[in-house]
């Protein structure tokens, strides 16, 4: 044995957070359109558009489309807040559905553009049938809230109780601090964002922080975000409203095309990420 070789190790190997590349959820592309005019209690759906199996045998023709994630990882979502021309600003609630995946989608995801997923459902399972119109069989895909659990005081000579609820993420508004931009040596603003928003319409947003990051656990095969205005008494507001001067307009800056002042940006949306974080 070596002189360095009877020297004890003690060296600390530590495993790295491994996260993958980012992700931009938006709504299907037009859903202004679509949404103008309807109870702001409607929620819209991110990415919004059509499961690859819908209209399948065995799969109902809307079925919607989710965001594979490995279940057990870690998820993370980067949201906007929500600001138009002028930086006006609503708050919006954002609500995460996690579905279970089968084996079939596995074998046959549908679409060239979409990557296999994982799946924990491991045989095709025969559910409750759609009798609307007949009776069209179906095939088990479940679907579960993100929840909270609260969990209640101790009361003696009975069982613990936890309730579970369903969760909101809430973007409220900003302080007046965040609109507040720091020097450069020669006395200008910095910029701290960019190709975000426009900032000859938003000033004070335009180059500052925009996101909230939240952090989760995956807890299914998949996930879609379930977005709505508060409007629990406001009746001043109860519908989507998306045009310039309506109170929608800072969603469809962000989301989609601002009324029609410009392009839905596919690169500024709900930002995600999936992984360890040990």
């Amino acid at each position: 044995m070596s002189a360095a070789e009877s020297v004890p190790s003690n060296i600390n190997v530590l495993a790295d957070a491994q996260l993958t590349n980012v992700k931009v959820l938006k709504p299907f592309a037009g859903f202004e359109a679509v949404y103008q005019g309807k109870l702001a209690s409607t929620p819209i759906a991110f990415p919004g558009d059509l499961d690859p199996q819908a209209g399948r045998p065995g799969f109902d023709r809307h079925l919607m489309r989710g965001i594979p994630v490995p279940e057990g990882a870690r998820v993370l979502l980067w949201i906007p807040q929500c600001t138009g021309a002028q930086d006006g600003f609503q708050e919006y609630i954002y609500r995460v559905v996690w579905r279970f995946s089968t084996l079939r989608k596995y074998r046959s995801p549908g679409r060239a553009d979409i990557p296999r997923g994982p799946y924990h459902i491991p045989v095709q399972l025969p559910g409750a049938p759609d009798t609307t119109v007949g009776s069209q069989p179906r095939v088990i895909v479940p679907a579960a809230w993100r929840n909270v659990a609260f969990e209640q005081p101790e009361a003696p000579m009975t069982n613990g109780r936890v309730n579970l609820r369903p969760e909101e993420i809430a973007i409220v508004e900003p302080s007046l601090l965040d609109a507040a931009r720091p020097l450069l040596a020669d006395g200008s603003d910095g910029i701290i964002q960019q190709g975000v928003l426009d900032p000859a319409t938003n000033p004070a947003s335009a180059p500052q922080p925009l996101f909230e990051p939240f952090w989760f656990d995956a807890e299914g095969d998949e996930l879609l975000i379930l977005a709505n205005r508060r409007t629990f008494g406001d009746l001043t507001h109860p519908f989507w409203d998306f045009k310039s001067a309506g109170v929608d307009f800072p969603f469809s800056n962000i989301y989609g095309t601002g009324d029609g002042a410009h392009a839905s940006f596919p690169g500024v949306g709900i930002y995600i990420q999936t992984g360890a974080n040990p």
